[in-house]
């Protein structure tokens, strides 16, 4: 896992609990190239997303169990890369 690519992984699965997933997903794929906590700033107004609370919880790594199990499941499933096909 690239190094932005966990925190960015954290906001989606934030902007998921206000069922807003989808929605930092494809901008965060937009933007793949300014991963930072600047542009989840950007992303969160964007979407009308308290950006205090974003930031608290990506600060806190409210998220990272999930990522990590959900990443840890993809490689016991042979997935190397994204985007993965089978």
């Amino acid at each position: 896992m690239h190094p932005p690519a966990e925190a960015a992984a954290e906001a989606a699965e934030f902007a998921g609990t206000l069922g807003k997933y989808w929605e930092m997903h494809d901008l965060l794929f937009e933007n793949q190239e300014r991963l930072s906590g600047t542009l989840y700033a950007e992303l969160a107004k964007s979407l009308d997303v308290d950006r205090a609370t974003l930031h608290h919880a990506l600060e806190s790594r409210q998220f990272s169990t999930r990522v990590r199990t959900d990443f840890s499941g993809g490689v016991r499933s042979g997935v190397n890369g994204t985007p993965t096909f089978s």
